[in-house]
């Protein structure tokens, strides 16, 4: 699971300009890779249509369209991809004028060196501030029960498609990255979302049910994780709040568990219930010592059965009840709340 990068594409009808473009700057150090490189504005506008690039790096000044045009036609079409501009110094204005159009920034012909690694840093802080503020609204729309924004925040989501969704929980190593584009076959699609250094959700899609079934445990084959957990599986979107959900209890047997894997959502709070019924029975009449040693199996009877997070939050909001109701005056200057 390697580092995320955002991908680049250069235009320029100089093929010596595009060498010095990819030769002045470290991309790979910095967290882009160039993913393309265009003498046709016209070929490369196709491109930007179809992959959605993060980064466009363009002369401002090219036969038929220029640099300012291929931004206008960008955004025209509604996509989220930004540009820095190219220019020699007689078309010094056309630069500040992409400013005005919504472009990053600009860099004059030829490229001075010793301002590619300020420029660089300053792109990389951009798109990281960008990311954390997607991923924010993304939470927001997905946990939501109106699911109505999250077409506006991805083309991901087509409410009107027949998909089916799936949600999986990573917790990765050492802050490590999770590149879903390298883990599942073709026909699934994936969206990231990140939540921390080392936990990503990500939501799978795919208009065939069995491939949302079968395969996942073999993405992983390799991978360096801790903890994986994984959904149900729901024909719709509005359910999402309830796979991911899922998935994050399934992932937090991490917590439970001392050994790392893939852990698939499972309901099994009855298995927890006569447990509960038991410790209850034994707190109402005072038997604390067959109480104690109830306890003290606790985490065997939730290894046994294979129980997680949701058991455990179950046991506690059940036990809180009942100490709460049968020794409220010995408890009430404890603070026992309730666990969501």
């Amino acid at each position: 699971m390697g580092a995320i990068m955002h991908r680049v594409i250069i235009v320029d009808d100089e093929p010596w300009a595009i060498r010095g473009i990819r030769n002045a700057f470290e991309w790979n150090k910095h967290g882009f890779e160039i993913a393309g490189q265009f003498t046709s504005a016209h070929k490369a506008l196709e491109y930007i249509g179809e992959e959605s690039p993060d980064l466009v790096i363009t002369d401002i000044r090219m036969p038929e369209i220029s640099g300012l045009d291929l931004i206008r036609m960008t955004q025209e079409k509604g996509l989220d991809v930004e540009f820095v501009v190219v220019s020699g110094f007689a078309e010094f204005a056309y630069a500040q004028e992409a400013l005005r159009y919504g472009a990053l920034d600009y860099c004059l012909k030829p490229i001075d060196i010793e301002m590619t690694t300020p420029l660089i840093e300053k792109l990389k802080s951009h798109f990281a501030n960008k990311r954390n503020a997607r991923n924010n609204r993304l939470i927001d729309a997905l946990t939501s029960t109106n699911k109505q924004e999250l077409p506006q925040l991805t083309r991901f989501f087509d409410l009107s498609s027949d998909h089916y969704f799936r949600a999986c929980f990573i917790y990765s190593n050492n802050g490590q990255k999770v590149d879903s584009r390298v883990l599942f076959s073709p026909g699934t699609q994936s969206l990231e979302v990140e939540f921390g250094s080392s936990k990503t959700l990500i939501v799978l899609k795919s208009k065939n049910r069995s491939e949302l079934e079968h395969g996942i445990e073999g993405a992983f084959e390799g991978s360096d994780f801790k903890a994986i957990g994984i959904s149900s599986i729901s024909q719709r979107c509005e359910h999402m709040a309830k796979l991911i959900k899922e998935s994050d209890l399934a992932a937090s047997n991490l917590f439970l568990n001392e050994d790392k894997g893939i852990f698939e959502y499972e309901q099994k709070l009855h298995l927890v219930k006569p447990f509960i019924d038991e410790i209850c029975s034994l707190m109402k009449e005072r038997a604390f010592e067959p109480l104690n040693d109830i306890l003290n199996g606790g985490v065997r009877f939730f290894r046994q059965h294979e129980l997680g997070m949701g058991e455990v939050v179950y046991l506690w909001n059940q036990v809180v009840g009942v100490l709460v109701g049968a020794y409220y005056e010995q408890l009430r200057d404890m603070e026992l709340d309730f666990l969501n």
